[in-house]
């Protein structure tokens, strides 16, 4: 049976459109009032709740980067914008040279065992955006792994707020973009320069960024202290010179150099990473597990000749003799994959010097 509204329910609607009419009037009030050039930060050089809403509310003039900012919320897993403010804070004093602000990223991986407790473990990306699951090791018992994200957006103290609008733009753009525990391989990139063109123009990237911030600095009619790049967009806000931005993102911006630079160091820490494992995978296998199979091959051979000496006892002997073998097949096994890892580890560390040779030579 259909109900029909009542007179009650128009009075509800009515009083809701009041109110959101009269909720948007004051934010529409609000922004009018906000002097874009005065400094992001109060009077005490802190960023508090009030002046980062200034800030959401500025931003927001440029309907993108409203739609942005609501996207980022509901990524980040909050109900308000406002709690976005928990991931800012104030770049300290030189941390930031010739940038006005940046994304931080800080990614673990827990593993909880029932029997072994709190464990680390080599990193394994979790399926599509899952931040939790039950997985199981190699003994067939259940471990909980638990990924954690914990994004950071600093800038710089000096920002007038249209600048500071601006440059919170660009980097939730980076954030929006960012697909957590997803890195890719180093090694898949040709070189450097490969790599620093692949991050520009990545989901997310330095592209995305500029074209993003460039389109809030038009609406609130400030210049662009990132660079001039409206030049490369056509009329309607799209790229229309997407080389020469990129062009210029890499070497006007100077993002080129530190995205080069960052290659390096993922090759370094990875590098060092190999070497770390490779110290405790010796390429013949652990002389440890080789000495149980030698110890447990020896066991097999001494419980078949009792086996053939005492035919009597042969159901009981039997069974030690199948448990020693079950045991001695489980080393060999172990041993092989180890030494099979030992060849991944070795050829890997090949790769990485290679590609750390080609990227830090002169001209390279």
């Amino acid at each position: 049976m259909k109900t029909q509204p009542t007179k009650l329910d128009f009075r509800q609607s009515l009083v809701l459109v009041t109110l959101l009419a009269s909720a948007l009037y004051a934010q529409v009030a609000r922004a009018a009032e906000i002097n874009l050039s005065g400094g992001w930060l109060g009077t005490n050089g802190r960023l508090e709740k009030s002046e980062f809403s200034d800030l959401l509310t500025v931003a927001s003039r440029d309907p993108e980067s409203a739609q942005l900012i609501a996207d980022v919320t509901k990524k980040m897993g909050f109900t308000n914008p406002s709690e976005l403010y928990d991931l800012m804070r104030i770049c300290e004093s030189g941390e930031n040279a010739g940038e006005y602000g940046h994304l931080a990223t800080h990614e673990e991986k827990h593993i909880t065992h029932p029997k072994l407790g709190y464990i680390d473990a080599p990193f394994v990306p979790p399926s599509a955006d899952e931040l939790h699951s039950i997985a199981t090791d190699n003994r067939g018992l259940a471990r909980t792994e638990h990924f954690v994200f914990k994004p950071e957006i600093c800038m710089i103290p000096s920002l007038s707020v249209g600048e500071a609008a601006v440059t919170l733009a660009h980097e939730l753009i980076h954030l929006l973009g960012y697909i957590p525990f997803s890195q890719k391989d180093i090694l898949t990139y040709a070189d450097k320069a490969d790599y620093a063109r692949s991050r520009v123009e990545a989901p997310g990237g330095e592209l995305d960024a500029h074209v993003g911030h460039t389109h809030l600095a038009q609406t609130l009619g400030i210049a662009d202290g990132h660079g001039h790049y409206a030049r490369f967009l056509a009329a309607d806000g799209t790229i229309a010179n997407r080389e020469g931005m990129i062009e210029a993102i890499l070497k006007d911006g100077g993002y080129g150099d530190r995205l080069e630079a960052e290659y390096v160091n993922h090759l370094r820490a990875e590098l060092a990473t190999v070497n770390g494992h490779l110290s405790g995978t010796p390429p013949g296998g652990n002389p440890i597990y080789l000495r149980n199979v030698a110890g447990l091959r020896k066991d097999e051979t001494e419980l078949q000749a009792l086996i053939d000496q005492h035919p009597s006892n042969e159901g009981d002997l039997k069974a030690q003799l199948e448990d020693v073998r079950l045991r001695r097949e489980q080393q060999e096994t172990y041993v092989k994959n180890q030494i099979l890892y030992s060849k991944e580890l070795i050829d890997r560390k090949q790769a990485l010097v290679t590609a750390l040779t080609s990227a830090t030579k002169p001209g390279g």
